[in-house]
């Protein structure tokens, strides 16, 4: 029995370089893969239809190691599917932050297991025969929405939640080498835009801080958790210049007889002329 689902997943894996190394796009790729899957997981499950296994304990290694070993993948790549399809129209900035929000579901995904994530993780083995034997089913006790729909032969309690786990961590692994990816050309983008197309500030000092101290009062910035320093040293390297002492800059700011805003005066009265000359066009 062990060696018929190596042979599967070995065929599986064989393919899946086959199917990636091809120079077909990848969302038709992941197609071929989950596809290909779906064939092996029907072999297996002829098989097991077919089959008597020797004993509880190798009936409880198929349901919990083993079958979930190999449905996991087709998980996992229908949903790696779906996120790419998402991701497709998307500039790399927003794609890093529905990566960051898609890595956040997959803590709540496993919260959802609620106990048996923390059974599965420990290497508990007190409730095994519960949990991956077809005689213990017992359909209140399955958390998977399709429980109904279940081919008993094939399905205990857990192995589903077992596959859903292992999925939810290939997963992880995947969207944290693509975060990487797209934070490392997020990086090299901004250092091109500093350094090679030099983005500078072309208004006084003082007029940045002044900036600087209004953007940091509102708390826009990560919701206010960030320090002036950390902001003065930001604006600093993004338009190559040297601010010096803020806070200095900032009593002479405060210290002034008229509008202690004049640079956001300024700007708010730019801004509303532009408008006005848009309204008028």
């Amino acid at each position: 029995m062990k060696d018929f689902v190596f042979n599967i997943k070995q065929r599986i894996e064989s393919e899946i370089k086959n199917i990636q190394n091809s120079e077909t796009h990848s969302a038709s790729q992941i197609k071929q893969i989950i596809s290909f899957i779906e064939e092996r997981i029907n072999e297996l499950k002829i098989f097991i239809r077919n089959y008597s296994f020797k004993n509880e304990q190798e009936e409880i290694l198929f349901f919990k190691e083993l079958k979930p070993s190999v449905c996991c993948l087709l998980l996992y790549y229908i949903r790696v599917y779906h996120i790419e399809e998402r991701r497709l129209s998307k500039t790399d900035f927003a794609q890093s932050i529905y990566l960051s929000k898609e890595l956040k579901q997959l803590e709540k995904n496993n919260e959802q297991i609620g106990n048996f994530y923390q059974y599965y993780k420990s290497w508990n083995t007190n409730f095994d025969y519960l949990y991956f034997c077809r005689e213990s089913y017992n359909i209140l006790l399955d958390t998977s929405c399709n429980s109904f729909e279940k081919e008993r032969f094939f399905s205990t309690n857990h192995d589903y939640d077992v596959a859903n786990i292992m999925a939810n961590d290939l997963l992880k692994n995947y969207l944290i080498a693509e975060a990487d990816k797209l934070n490392s050309q997020l990086y090299y983008q901004a250092i091109d835009v500093m350094y090679n197309h030099k983005m500078q500030w072309t208004d006084s000092k003082t007029s940045l801080v002044e900036l600087i101290y209004a953007l940091y009062s509102s708390g826009c910035i990560n919701n206010g958790n960030i320090s002036l320093k950390e902001m003065a040293q930001f604006t600093e390297a993004m338009f190559q210049i040297e601010i010096g002492d803020p806070y200095r800059t900032f009593l002479e700011i405060r210290g002034r007889k008229k509008s202690r805003t004049a640079f956001l005066d300024e700007m708010k009265n730019k801004l509303i002329e532009t408008m006005d000359k848009l309204d008028n066009f």
